[in-house]
């Protein structure tokens, strides 16, 4: 098995060089990006309504509160559908800019592999490139339609509920915030331990991939020469890597989810 090590961290550069293939699709991106503003405020305006019709009308008696229930009930009914329409157009525009803009990576990752020499193609293992042009592509894929939209949106939400949490009751609102603090700094401390347990994986599942293609392209020289059972044997060693790397990784988010909830 040949060793991978990658040490290389955040690279802003990395990410200006990804960024230029959303260049096309901007207008794709600028319209995910307004659905995900509005159905954020259909989220954050829900409760407001909910409180004002409560205490504004069931609580209090006043007369004609019949009506308002009513009118405050059609306005989070037209506010439900509203988050529905403009929630499946985020989803669904960012999964096309998505799959776009992979489309894209993918053209131009395999036209520079097949330019590269055949000294290259023949230092580097099949599966290794392989899982280059596919699941580490699928891994951006994720990261540009499920991680950075996610944290967008739970972003406007967090800053969105302080604020209105501000303006209805300020001290419920600084009990609130005092526990956001130790949630940073676990999230900062469980994001280097969830970095290193998914470059595990990656680093495990490229091997894995690279053995097979190998070995099973070889397969007749290996029964020539009655290396089954040592091949075997390496293969089974790398099926327990990744799985202990894929294990580790789950660990360290079982641990961290039951953590934030519970300081939630």
């Amino acid at each position: 098995m040949e060793q991978e090590e990658i040490v290389k961290g955040y690279d802003p550069e990395i990410v200006r060089r990804l960024s230029t293939y959303t260049l096309p699709f901007r207008g794709l991106v600028l319209g995910a990006a307004l659905a995900m503003l509005i159905s954020t405020a259909t989220e954050l305006l829900g409760p407001v309504i909910l409180r004002r019709t409560i205490d504004g009308f069931i609580l209090a008696g006043v007369p004609g509160a019949r009506e308002g229930i009513a009118h405050n009930s059609f306005l989070l009914l037209l506010l439900l559908l509203a988050g529905l329409v403009f929630s499946f157009l985020e989803i669904y525009l960012t999964a096309l800019a998505g799959q776009k803009v992979m489309k894209a990576l993918r053209m131009d990752l395999y036209g520079r592999v097949i330019r590269r020499s055949l000294a290259f193609i023949g230092s580097h293992p099949t599966g290794r490139l392989v899982t280059r042009l596919t699941n580490d592509v699928e891994t951006v894929n994720e990261l540009f339609t499920s991680v950075l939209t996610s944290l967008a949106k739970d972003i406007f939400i967090m800053a969105g509920v302080i604020i209105t949490l501000f303006a209805l009751d300020p001290v419920l609102a600084l009990a609130t915030t005092l526990s956001l603090p130790p949630v940073l700094g676990l999230a900062l401390y469980f994001r280097v331990k969830a970095r290193d347990a998914f470059r595990q994986v990656r680093i495990w599942v490229s091997r894995v991939n690279s053995f097979l293609a190998e070995h099973l392209g070889g397969i007749r020289v290996i029964q020539f020469f009655t290396r089954e059972e040592k091949v075997k044997r390496e293969f089974a060693r790398a099926g327990r890597a990744l799985m202990r790397a894929n294990l580790g990784e789950m660990y360290i988010f079982a641990t961290f989810r039951p953590i934030i909830d519970f300081l939630s």
